[in-house]
């Protein structure tokens, strides 16, 4: 086996070991679109097959979207030599679609020909019964999204390398998620893959590809950059940005924050005894109050929210000074309105039964088993 095939499948691994993407007896539908990536995203999963101890199936998938000529027999031929049916969902009302919602500039709309394919896909994998969707995104991939996210967005983010959908009941996973696109490239060079040319007619002529583009000079210009993205986005240790640093003020030396290191955690945990399951669940979010002026013993009090839906609940509150219970409620009401607006702040009675005069005081009504109350205001901020 040549070095490029043994890095290729390293990189899998890796990837497969790092998030836990495959497991015995998966089903993976493989998304193939006859470009380069998804084309090698077969061959290294046929052979990662071999030299694995997971034994799981492969059903290649790919969406006829309306574009034109497919070449299905040139993909159907490659399935085949690798020992599998290449299956065709025909989707071809998307193109119809797409060329309706046109944009200014006669381009067709990638975001909405995105969500189609995922649920096109979808439907195809309930079909041949698999649990798994796996898509041929790259590292480069990856670092491009998350570039477009803070051009276009606003935000830090990129696509995760598994994602379950709660609602479809199936999980995405991207297998090259470590895998740099110049070693895809090579990879097919020795592997002698077939590449169909992609029939989109905004193939070349996306913002993705003027991303690619910028990256690339990038990477001519200062070399460690790709090695050090790629060290980035793994690096769990020197992550630092401004939303861990968000406190406000409630009172002369006192302050409120979201926890959100386990640096944070560690210290409310300490002083308050918490449940760490409580905390680590996804859906629960803590804050705690502490006086600034302190360096050691400043905790004041915790409190535990959880949000589904339209509805947030107060899960927990622990303090060692019941007179800033109010001031604690009375921030929740201003912040969580910023988040979602309405939403109905729901009490549990034990907490209630504790602090009854301050809920009501600020008009919690019983309903349902809970205290209510309906935040249906936006404050703004002060400056």
């Amino acid at each position: 086996m040549s070095n490029i095939v043994k890095h290729l499948l390293s990189s899998l691994s890796k990837a497969d070991y790092t998030f836990n993407l495959i497991d015995d007896n998966d089903r993976i539908a493989v998304g193939v679109s006859g470009g380069k990536d998804s084309m090698l995203l077969l061959k290294l999963l046929k052979l990662y097959q071999n030299f694995n101890n997971k034994n799981f199936e492969i059903y290649p998938i790919i969406i006829d979207l309306g574009f034109g000529n497919l070449e299905l027999e040139k993909l159907e031929d490659y399935c085949k030599s690798l020992g599998l049916t290449l299956h065709v969902e025909d989707s071809r009302d998307v193109y119809t679609i797409l060329q309706a919602h046109k944009n200014k500039d006669n381009h067709l709309p990638c975001s909405i020909c995105s969500r189609m394919k995922k649920a096109a896909i979808n439907k195809a994998a309930e079909r041949l019964s698999c649990n798994k969707v796996s898509f041929a995104h790259h590292f480069d991939d990856a670092i491009e999204t998350l570039i477009m996210n803070q051009i276009y967005g606003g935000r830090i983010a990129t696509f995760s390398p598994k994602m379950h959908l709660e609602r479809a009941d199936i999980t995405f996973i991207r297998p090259l998620i470590l895998t740099k696109e110049k070693d895809i490239i090579k990879g097919c060079n020795y592997l002698n893959i077939p590449i169909i040319k992609s029939k989109c007619p905004n193939d070349k002529v996306t913002m993705r590809e003027e991303i690619k583009t910028l990256l690339n000079s990038i990477y001519s210009k200062y070399k460690e950059a790709n090695i050090n993205f790629y060290n980035m986005m793994l690096d769990d240790i020197h992550f630092d940005m401004w939303f861990s640093k968000k406190e406000f003020p409630l009172y002369p030396s006192l302050s409120i924050k979201e926890a959100s290191t386990l640096e944070e955690f560690l210290s409310i945990h300490h002083k308050f005894n918490i449940d760490s399951n409580d905390y680590l669940s996804s859906k629960n979010k803590l804050f705690y109050v502490f006086d600034s002026k302190k360096i050691d013993d400043n905790l004041i009090l915790y409190g535990l929210i959880s949000k589904e839906g339209k509805n947030v609940y107060l899960e927990q509150i622990k303090t060692i000074d019941d007179s800033k219970v109010l001031l604690f409620i009375k921030y929740l009401e201003y912040y969580l309105p910023l988040k979602e607006n309405p939403i109905t702040f729901n009490i549990k009675e034990n907490i209630y039964s504790l602090y009854q005069d301050i809920f009501t005081s600020l008009n919690y009504q019983k309903k349902d088993g809970f205290y209510q109350k309906t935040l249906n205001y936006k404050p703004s901020y002060k400056y």
